[in-house]
């Protein structure tokens, strides 16, 4: 059974070599592993580093990063919900990872622009995500550089298509934005109705 679904897997994408790695009970099902066809060996990194002398340690940081599928769904989904949930400031995840596993989720976090921090030490060691506390970058705008011949097409645009009043209030800040009635009237004498 175990070599059919390993005929089936490498059916499913032959571009892709997949390999399988079967825990030590011998009912439990195989673990999937995807690898990038340029990787060298028939083993993925996180199975040959175990077999090495410094297996506790994770990939270096150019070194690429193989773990589970099931792992880069449930984690992607964990930082997602995280990112996008304002009240939550930090996120835990078990100290059951292993040094590849958060390798990948500190490189995530990482490209998220989240923080991210291990602690503990050999099986209590765990990890946790902070979303990034900063303030300047908040009330900063945010800027880019503009080359002399992009200046120059943005200043011949706005000369020959110039804002109109409605488009200059748009783009004003919604804290300046007026969108009530109230307000001073210009040009208009005051006028008491004497119901």
């Amino acid at each position: 059974m175990a070599a059919r679904d390993d005929n089936m897997a490498h059916a499913s994408s032959p571009s892709v070599p997949i390999c399988t790695e079967q825990s030590s009970n011998s009912t439990a099902p195989h673990r999937v592993i995807l690898q990038r066809p340029s990787s060298a060996g028939s083993r993925p990194a996180s199975v040959s580093s175990s077999l090495s002398s410094s297996s506790t340690r994770g990939p270096r940081p150019n070194q690429e990063i193989c773990v589970g599928e099931e792992l880069r769904i449930a984690v992607d989904i964990a930082l997602e919900k995280f990112r996008l949930n304002p009240e939550q400031k930090e996120l835990e995840f078990p100290s059951s990872f292993t040094a590849t596993e958060r390798a990948y989720v500190h490189r995530l976090t990482d490209d998220m622009g989240l923080k991210s921090k291990s602690r503990g030490k050999g099986s209590n060691r765990f990890l946790t995500v902070f979303k990034k506390e900063d303030k300047k970058a908040a009330n900063s705008s945010a800027r880019f550089q503009l080359t002399h011949n992009s200046r120059q097409q943005i200043h011949n645009l706005i000369q020959r298509f110039p804002l109109t009043s409605k488009e200059r209030h748009e783009l004003l800040p919604r804290t300046e934005r007026i969108t009530s009635t109230e307000g001073d009237l210009d040009f208009v004498l005051p006028h008491i109705s004497l119901n």
